[in-house]
C-alpha cells in the first residue's frame, strides 16, 4: 500500500488507516505544515487512491447521507482536536498522535457510534448526542512512552515498530529526514498493541466508561426515590383528578350514552335557534342535562347531526375557588380526557404544575395563552403532556387506532367554558415532527387560512368526510407522542355553541 502521497501540493505520509462502517479512512501527516489530515481510501483495480470526504460528498449522491455526515462530524472533530494540540505544543511527538488515533478508533467502535454511522441510519446526531460525542473526542490525549526516531531505527524489536513515526517530522529539518521517516513506516505495518495493564490504566476512554459505570450505579439508587416521586406526581394524581371530577361534574359524561345520528335521519334545516334553546331548557329542567340542538348554518356546512348529545354540566364556581386560572372543561369519548382546562400568561407554567398549582411532572391541560374562550379565534390550541400512565393527554394515543377514529360516537369533543357549551367535530388526526405551523392561531387573510385548512386535512390518517371552509373555527389538541420529538395532533371544527 502507498505510504506517501502529494495532497494539495503538500507531501503527506500515512500514519494509520481506520475503518468506520466498512469505509476506510487514512490519516496522513502533512510534513511541512505540521498537521494531520484524513482522506477516504478507495481501491480501484487493486490500486489504492485517496480523496477528501468533502469532495466525495459533493460528487456522489450516495455520500449525501446521514451516515456520511455523522462520520464527517467525528473525523473533523478529531483532526481539529489533534491539530489544535500540535499547534499549541501540547503534542510534540508522533507516537502521541498514534495513541490518539488508536483511542479514537475505539470510540468509533462504540455500539452507538457504529449505529449512527451505519449505511441505513436515517438521522444526523441530535444536539445532545453531538455535544457528548465531540466532547469525548476533544478529551482524547496521547500519553505514551516517548520514542525517538534514532532509537526506533537502531532496534529490531518488533514492538518498537508499532510506532509509525517519530517526533522528527515536527522539527525544522523534518523534510531532510523524510527518507528515514519513510523507512520507519515501511518497517511498521502492524496494529498498535499495548499490554492489558497499560490498556486499563492509560486508556482515557476506558477510564471514562469506568467512571460512568460507577456514577450510573449510584444514580440508579438515587433514581428509586425519583421514580417514587414521579409516581406520586403522575399516576397517583388520578386520585386528585377523581376528586375534582366528583366535586365539579354535576353529570359525568362517561355515564351518558350519547349518539351521533346519521345526517340523513334528521333534516338540520328544520332546526332553529329558538327550537334549540327550547329543547335545551326543556332537557335541563327534566333531567338536569342540556341537549345540544343549536343552529348549524352559523358554523358553515352541516356534516353530522348532534341532536341529543348532552353538554357538560360543570360547577365552575367550585373550580374557580380551587384555581382562578380555570377557563373550561374538556371531554373526549373513549379516552381519559375529562379534565378542567386552565390558562395563564404563558405556555410554560402548567407544563410542570398541576391543577392546585403545585409542582408536578404530569403538568395539566392548559389553553394557549393567546387563545380566548369567550371569542374563539380561527384556531384555538390546547396542550397536555402525553403521559405513559395515560393521565392528561396520554390517552390521545387511542385516537390513532382505527377502531377509535372510525367510531362516529368518538368523532366529537365536548368543551364547556365559563360562558358557553360547545361541541367540536374531529376532522383531522395525525402524527408529525415538532413544528409551529399547525399551532398558528391567526391568519392575515382567508387565502392563507384556506391553505392552512387544506394542509391540516391532507395530513389526517383518516378521511372524516368533512371539508371545512374559512367560515369554520378550529380546535387543535397537541401532545408529545415519544422522545423523538413526534407530536399527536387532533383537530376539530366548531359545530355547536350555546350560552350557558
Amino acid at each position: 500500500m502507498k505510504k506517501a502521497i502529494i495532497y494539495q501540493k503538500e507531501e503527506c505520509v500515512i500514519i494509520k488507516t481506520i475503518s468506520i462502517s466498512m469505509k476506510n479512512f487514512a490519516f496522513f501527516v502533512a510534513v511541512n505544515r505540521k498537521k494531520i489530515i484524513y482522506l477516504k481510501e478507495n481501491l480501484y483495480n487493486g490500486n489504492t487512491t485517496y480523496a477528501s470526504l468533502d469532495k466525495m460528498i459533493n460528487a456522489l449522491n450516495e455520500y449525501k447521507s446521514p451516515a456520511i455526515f455523522n462520520t464527517k462530524i467525528l473525523l473533523d472533530t478529531f483532526v481539529n482536536t489533534v491539530n489544535y494540540k500540535i499547534s499549541n505544543g501540547i503534542i510534540t511527538e508522533s507516537d502521541e498522535i498514534l495513541e490518539m488515533i488508536c483511542q479514537f478508533e475505539k470510540i468509533i467502535n462504540d455500539p452507538y457510534i457504529r449505529q449512527m454511522t451505519s449505511p441505513n441510519v436515517t438521522s444526523i446526531f441530535n444536539k445532545q448526542a453531538m455535544f457528548e460525542v465531540t466532547n469525548t473526542i476533544k478529551k482524547i490525549d496521547g500519553k505514551v512512552k516517548k520514542m525517538s526516531l534514532s532509537s526506533l531505527l537502531s532496534t529490531n524489536d518488533e514492538k518498537s515498530n508499532d510506532v509509525f513515526m517519530s517526533q522528527n517530522w515536527l522539527e525544522t529539518d523534518a523534510v531532510d529526514n523524510k527518507e528515514l521517516v519513510y523507512q520507519s513506516i515501511l518497517n511498521s505495518n502492524k496494529k498498535h498493541r499495548r499490554s492489558p495493564i497499560d490498556f486499563i490504566f492509560n486508556n482515557k476512554v476506558l477510564n471514562v466508561y469506568m467512571i460512568v459505570m460507577v456514577v450510573a450505579v449510584v444514580t440508579f439508587a438515587s433514581c428509586l426515590e425519583l421514580i417514587t416521586k414521579w409516581k406520586s406526581t403522575g399516576s397517583s394524581s388520578e386520585d386528585t383528578i377523581d376528586k375534582i371530577r366528583e366535586e365539579a361534574l354535576i353529570d359525568d359524561p362517561t355515564d351518558n350514552d350519547d349518539e351521533i345520528y346519521d345526517p340523513n335521519a334528521i333534516d338540520p334545516t328544520k332546526l332553529s335557534n329558538d327550537n334549540s334553546n327550547k329543547n335545551s331548557k326543556s332537557n335541563t329542567s327534566s333531567n338536569n342535562s342540556k341537549s345540544n340542538t343549536s343552529s348549524y348554518s352559523k358554523y358553515g356546512k352541516v356534516y353530522t347531526s348532534y341532536e341529543g348529545v348532552s353538554v357538560l354540566n360543570v360547577d365552575f364556581k367550585k373550580l374557580l375557588k380551587q384555581n382562578s386560572d380555570t377557563v373550561g372543561w374538556i371531554y373526549i369519548n373513549n379516552t381519559n380526557v375529562n379534565y378542567p382546562i386552565v390558562q395563564t400568561v404563558n405556555n410554560s407554567f402548567y407544563l410542570n404544575h398541576d391543577f392546585n398549582k403545585k409542582s408536578n411532572v404530569a403538568g395539566w391541560i392548559y389553553l394557549d395563552y393567546r387563545a380566548d374562550f369567550t371569542n374563539f379565534k380561527k384556531n384555538t390550541v390546547i396542550y397536555g403532556h402525553g403521559r405513559t400512565d395515560k393521565v392528561m393527554f396520554g390517552s390521545l394515543e387511542n385516537t390513532l387506532k382505527k377502531s377509535w377514529y372510525t367510531n362516529k360516537n368518538n368523532q366529537y369533543i365536548k368543551i364547556s367554558t365559563l360562558k358557553k357549551d360547545t361541541l367540536w367535530q374531529i376532522v383531522s388526526i395525525y402524527v408529525i415532527k415538532q413544528e409551529s405551523y399547525y399551532l398558528t392561531t391567526n391568519f392575515e387573510n382567508d387565502t392563507k387560512y384556506k391553505a392552512w385548512i387544506d394542509k391540516m386535512i391532507s395530513r389526517s390518517i383518516y378521511n372524516f368526510g368533512v371539508k371545512p371552509t374559512v367560515k369554520n373555527k378550529f380546535l387543535t389538541l397537541s401532545t408529545c407522542k415519544d422522545f423523538k420529538g413526534n407530536r399527536i395532533v387532533v383537530q376539530a371544527i366548531l359545530v355547536s355553541s350555546q350560552n350557558r
